[in-house]
């Protein structure tokens, strides 16, 4: 602010010696006098903010949210005003036998590149002798002459004429946040495309635990002076295996004020539970904001907590139930993450490898515990060929950790292995054994190695 400050006292010594008065001109234009403009305001007004309450409140069905407070309406709406020219002159006072009938105000427009347009017109028919010029244009140069007309429409004059070349503060016109993706080193990515020709000088990226803030600068980025016209960052100080947070970037301009606000981009947080059936079930926070909304979430698996994911299943939902039963045989622990796909809106937004944009979550893995069955009875000459053999069948256990041996009533072993897939077929050294109950005992380790040991009996039939 100090280089503003003397920016600004250095310009006043100029503008003093020349003979000129400072002038301030509101920030808010009630809308009539802004409508008294209706030549100049003519294609323009689309672009002005407009204050039409004073006053938020307690958003009672949503709590910790605000909303504007409809008995605080104000009986005529306030425009901002834009970024403008202002021009005022003195009336014309040396007519003797008439008087002034209007002043007109013209100007003569120069484009960059040296092109002029002469005497447009920008004000007539009246007597006012104040007018502002919006949507001026940077690096264009106005200059401005009024010529008054006396009451017969006869005699006129002309005043002396003023020049300015504009040097306009250019907005940004694009500040979208295409991603808030989380990384494979829990990191949360940001991702945002900007505007090329804006006058900015750097991008605040802002982080917040609910979307009406407080919002806190985590980080700054520099604009590019080259391109792609991007923003990267990566905010390694959050928490995103446990928490959602809310992003958005502000722009500044080259004068340090806030240029543009970003749309929000939030984490997805996933969490997963291990269920009973044999399933998980997966639970998310949808992903925010991408311009058109959500396409698809895309749920990738690994299976016994390795770093290969697989994709198990599409959704446009925020809760998956994921069947496990095909896995059965594996040591029991499922992790997963989710990945939301941008549907494409008016602007088919890509990221910088030309896909659509997406936005990965969190991993989050579900243990089973390692668990047995146990037939209570078999025979070797069953027409079933499943119930020929005897053989617990176990899910999630250490295949490296399994023992099983079986005893008759006299407490002689019959049958060992080590193997989970191996099981008996009621024979002791080749010859059938015989008809009646046996014990067994089978010890192993689950997956977060805990030993288990179960003992029990069951029954050979003929």
């Amino acid at each position: 602010y100090a280089i503003w400050e003397k920016m600004q006292a250095e310009l006043d010594k100029m503008f003093k010696k020349t003979g000129h008065q400072n002038a301030y001109f509101p920030l808010f234009v009630p809308k009539s006098l802004f409508e008294a403009e209706e030549k100049n305001a003519e294609g323009f007004a689309k672009e002005c903010a407009v204050v039409t309450h004073y006053r938020l409140k307690n958003d009672e069905e949503n709590p910790g949210k605000l909303k504007v407070d409809p008995a605080a309406k104000l009986e005529e709406e306030l425009v901002v005003r834009p970024t403008s020219e202002a021009v005022i002159w003195n009336t014309y006072k040396t007519w003797t036998q008439t008087q002034p009938k209007e002043y007109n105000l013209y100007c003569d427009i120069t484009d960059p590149l040296g092109g002029v347009i002469s005497g447009v017109l920008l004000k007539g028919g009246t007597l006012d002798t104040t007018f502002n010029h919006y949507g001026i244009i940077n690096g264009y140069s106005y200059c401005y002459y009024v010529r008054a007309v006396d009451t017969t429409g006869t005699i006129t004059s002309t005043s002396n004429k003023i020049c300015n070349s504009s040097a306009v503060v250019q907005g940004s016109k694009v500040l979208y946040l295409g991603r808030a993706s989380v990384t494979s080193q829990n990191g949360i990515d940001l991702y945002a495309y900007i505007d090329k020709d804006a006058d900015v000088i750097d991008y605040q990226i802002q982080r917040a635990d609910a979307e009406i803030g407080p919002y806190l600068t985590i980080g700054n980025v520099a604009k590019p002076a080259l391109g792609p016209w991007e923003v990267k960052f990566i905010d390694y100080t959050a928490d995103p295996m446990n928490r959602k947070y809310f992003y958005r970037i502000a722009s500044r301009d080259s004068c340090g004020a806030l240029d543009t606000l970003s749309n929000l981009g939030t984490n997805m947080l996933l969490d997963v539970e291990a269920i009973g059936n044999l399933s998980n079930t997966l639970t998310w926070t949808h992903y925010r904001e991408f311009d058109a909304g959500v396409e698809e979430y895309k749920i990738y698996r690994s299976i016994d907590g390795g770093s290969s994911f697989a994709l198990a299943a599409t959704t446009t939902d925020s809760v998956y139930n994921d069947d496990i039963k095909p896995y059965s045989n594996s040591k029991g622990k499922f992790c997963y993450y989710i990945k939301a796909i941008a549907k494409d809106g008016i602007i088919p937004w890509r990221d910088e490898f030309g896909e659509k944009f997406n936005a990965r979550s969190n991993v989050s893995c579900a243990v089973h515990k390692a668990r047995l069955w146990v037939p209570s009875a078999f025979s070797p000459n069953s027409d079933v060929i499943e119930n020929r053999k005897w053989k617990p069948q176990g899910v999630f256990a250490r295949p490296d950790s399994y023992t099983l041996f079986v005893m008759n009533r006299w407490g002689q072993e019959v049958f060992r292995t080590n193997d989970l897939n191996e099981s008996w077929d009621g024979k002791v050294n080749g010859d059938p054994a015989a008809i009646g109950i046996y014990t067994y005992y089978i010890k192993y380790r689950s997956i977060e190695d805990v030993p288990i040991e179960e003992r029990g009996t069951f029954t050979l039939l003929n």
